[in-house]
């Protein structure tokens, strides 16, 4: 009896590779540094998951010298051979996003209980301290004139 791992069905070689392609393709093809891709390869040279007849990876089936370019891709094994190196900018907007909209319910949360006033920019100082914000607390603003009008581009 062998100690082989057995590789994944074409079905799901297809389906992790049209994934990781998709993804890859869409982000703009970014491929990984000269010196991470030799990283990543030695990683998964000492991988016991490595089918090193064909150079696959055997938990997700697809051929390592391909994968480990991309730097949409991660190792699949738990935990990851490979350093993340791919930052979803759609995922830190949605998060940035929401953040805001978290941020903005206690705002008018503290302004209904009288805990700042929304009309004196200075009185958010306090507030913004409880949440964690950092905010301009000065309210001379360097485009203005001493009225707070904007300043006329001439």
């Amino acid at each position: 009896m062998t100690n082989k791992k057995k590789m994944p069905s074409i079905f799901t070689m297809a389906k992790n590779f049209a994934k990781d392609l998709g993804k890859y393709i869409k982000e703009g093809a970014p491929n990984v540094s000269a010196k991470q891709y030799t990283e990543r390869l030695e990683a998964c040279n000492t991988c016991p998951n490595l089918n090193k007849k064909h150079m696959r990876c055997v938990l997700c089936g697809c051929l390592v010298e391909h994968k480990a370019k991309w730097k949409t891709t991660t190792c699949p094994d738990k935990p990851s051979r490979w350093k993340h190196l791919y930052v979803d900018i759609a995922k830190l907007k949605r998060s940035n996003a929401q953040k805001a909209v978290e941020i903005n319910k206690e705002l008018h949360e503290a302004a209904k209980k009288g805990e700042w006033d929304p009309q004196d920019p200075d009185s958010i100082a306090e507030m913004a301290k409880k949440m964690g914000l950092k905010v301009q607390t000065d309210s001379k603003c360097k485009d203005c004139d001493k009225e707070g009008e904007k300043k006329s581009k001439e």
